[in-house]
């Protein structure tokens, strides 16, 4: 609603008043209702931008005081601005060009339980109350998984013995394995949850260990940043049209693909699909080059399947 039209005017009619003044509080208790029963409404939305500067400022004052509170009770200087770092690059426009009600809910939580923080009312674990609290609250942001990565990896290449080491990566296997993650929470939720990714590095790296039986550095993992999936459009590959093309060509000549009208799977795949090169595939570009098929698209799809065959491979010698 534009406020302007909503500003009383000295020429203004009493029942024009009245209505204006109606309409203002009707807007505000909208509001009240939106930020306390966001579950009802499109968590997709996007805020209006004259209500997202308003949250953004109300961040902005809330954030130094809980900084000073956090810091004044033992928490990591370094992890603390890595969260208010990663809070307001979220609420940024020119960084997160779509600021949901979903992504504003979980952030408001998040900084309402920061500000309450109390290592008494969270689960009993081995970690600090602040990445205690992020990992329960899902705080899967790319920058605290590989904080947490390197807080386990200098412990545990800190090991002398081979059997303390593995016993060292248990040990964090099942503390993290056992923490409870709020349901329903996540910072980006089609991201893999931080509890997930930090269980299935400690995993990999026990059963390369225990199969190995040497005593070598447990090399960190280093999560990259990735597009922000809660506002991402379609399919993003890095394979190009010529090997999706081929993909799609191999699969229905195998028998995995049943479909008989190939121009029609040509046009489902090209609205969905970005390719490594091009944002906007061609249906018909597509669909013709799966039957102009050269050598080198040939190859270079054959290095990535193999990519995956190891994958799979490696996902079965990991399965007890």
């Amino acid at each position: 609603m534009d406020a302007s039209v909503l500003a009383e005017r000295s020429d203004d009619a009493n029942l024009a008043r009245i209505y204006k003044r109606c309409l203002i509080t009707l807007d505000e208790l909208m509001e009240f209702i939106r930020d306390e029963f966001w579950c009802y409404f499109n968590e997709a939305q996007m805020i209006p931008a004259n209500k997202l500067l308003q949250i953004q400022g109300q961040f902005e004052i809330r954030m130094p005081k809980v900084s000073r509170s956090l810091i004044q009770s033992g928490q990591d200087a370094l992890l603390i601005s890595h969260v208010f770092e990663t809070i307001m690059r979220h609420l940024n426009t020119d960084s997160a060009p779509e600021v949901t009600y979903r992504k504003y809910q979980y952030l408001k939580i998040l900084m309402t339980s920061l500000e309450n923080m109390n290592g008494d009312s969270l689960p009993i674990c081995h970690y600090p109350s602040l990445p205690a609290l992020l990992i329960h609250l899902n705080f899967n942001a790319t920058i605290f998984k590989n904080y947490m990565v390197k807080l386990l990896h200098e412990e545990i290449n800190a090991c002398t013995s081979i059997e303390e080491k593995i016993e060292t990566i248990s040990f964090h296997h099942k503390e993290l394995s056992q923490m409870t993650v709020k349901p329903g929470m996540a910072l980006s939720t089609s991201f893999p949850s931080v509890q997930m990714d930090l269980v299935t590095w400690l995993f990999n790296e026990m059963t390369h260990l225990e199969k190995k039986q040497t005593l070598g550095i447990v090399a960190p993992i280093h999560f990259k940043e990735s597009i922000e999936q809660d506002t991402e459009k379609g399919i993003y590959s890095s394979l190009t049209v010529e090997e999706l093309a081929l993909f799609v060509k191999v699969q229905k000549d195998t028998g995995v693909l049943k479909n008989k009208n190939m121009k029609q799977v040509a046009r489902t795949i090209a609205k969905d699909w970005h390719s490594k090169q091009k944002d906007n595939i061609s249906w018909q570009y597509l669909y013709n080059s799966m039957s102009k098929v050269d050598v080198g698209t040939i190859n270079s799809l054959d290095s990535k399947l193999m990519d995956m065959v190891n994958m799979l491979r490696k996902m079965r010698g990991g399965i007890k």
